[in-house]
């Protein structure tokens, strides 16, 4: 197969992806109960008001003209405006991206810090206490329902020691930093708070931990399992003939060939954190994309609720 037939094929395979996405989303809007005419024009309206509404906002024409207009908005980057804030669709997307993506990258780093040197354990003592204990650990983090564990922690560290916060990005009395990059902790380190760098580092912690959790058992079986596989290696049994030492044949060879495909997983995780578990974020109060999620697909937003479903649908694909 030459390089431009894959890069053909790729091409065919991105315009049926975006074209299946613009269906999905434009049915999927329309089949969710809720009328934006109604929600605009407040309950007490009278229904001429509300066909008025919906004849400005074109929900009066037949579905293929609406979704003309949906396609040809998309090729001009329009997204539309939130019926509810009355802001561009795209601003309220930008505005609470940030906190999701901070969430996701603090969790998963907590997973990797914590699960890689587990995974790594548990492979050079296979069969042994700590490996036993180790898989334990891991199936209760997969098995275990996030949201269950997220009101677990809240009610322990929060509620009996109040020892952390409960939610939210800072407390109510802290100004947040100055927006450079929208997320707290940067925007704090580049402006020099350190009161609001370490609030809001405390505000992270229960929903970090939370999350990590439930990756923290799939990256320790992933690097288990592929540290198990290097292990088995000629090179490997070359090394130890050669009388290197064991931890430096484990951390100087086995775990660098064992990361590769680990790597891969780990990128994949990340964008599917950064865009799922909702129920979790909502939990914890954090006002990241979940929380918008949850106000979009209770309150008939439409143009928000395409937004965020072509971006949830981009990182699936991503990942």
């Amino acid at each position: 197969m030459t390089f431009w037939s894959i890069v053909r094929q790729r091409c065919w395979g991105l315009i049926l992806v975006v074209a299946g996405v613009c269906i999905i989303t434009f049915i999927i809007s329309h089949l969710i109960p809720g009328d934006p005419a109604r929600l605009l024009a407040g309950d007490r309206a009278s229904d001429e008001i509300v066909q008025n509404i919906r004849q400005q906002l074109g929900l009066d024409r037949p579905l293929y003209i609406q979704f003309g207009r949906y396609v040809d908005a998309l090729a001009h980057g329009d997204l539309g405006t939130s019926i509810r804030t009355g802001r561009p669709v795209a601003e309220d997307l930008k505005a609470f991206f940030p906190a999701t993506l901070e969430l996701a990258f603090c969790s998963l780093l907590l997973a990797l810090v914590i699960g890689v040197p587990l995974g790594i354990l548990s492979a050079v003592y296979r069969n042994r206490w700590l490996d036993h204990l180790v898989r334990l650990m891991a199936m209760t983090g997969i098995s275990t329902p996030a949201f269950w564990l997220g009101l677990g922690v809240i009610v322990l560290f929060y509620g009996h020691l109040q020892i952390l916060p409960g939610g939210g990005r800072l407390d109510d009395w802290l100004d947040p930093p100055t927006h450079v990059t929208g997320f707290y902790l940067l925007d704090a380190l580049l402006e020099g708070n350190g009161e609001v760098f370490f609030n809001a580092l405390q505000h992270l912690i229960l929903p970090s931990l939370t999350l990590a959790f439930v990756h923290l058992g799939i990256v320790a079986r992933q690097v288990r399992s592929a540290m198990l596989e290097q292990l088995s290696e000629d090179y490997i049994r070359t090394a130890r003939a050669s009388g290197l030492p064991g931890w430096y044949i484990v951390l100087r060879y086995a775990l660098p060939n064992a990361m590769i495909p680990v790597h891969h997983r780990a990128r994949a995780g990340a964008g599917r954190s950064a865009l799922r578990r909702r129920a979790d974020r909502n939990r914890l109060c954090l006002a990241g994309h979940g929380r918008l999620g949850g106000d979009v697909h209770s309150g008939a937003r439409f143009p928000c609720r395409d937004g965020l479903c072509r971006r949830r649908f981009a990182g699936l694909r991503a990942g």
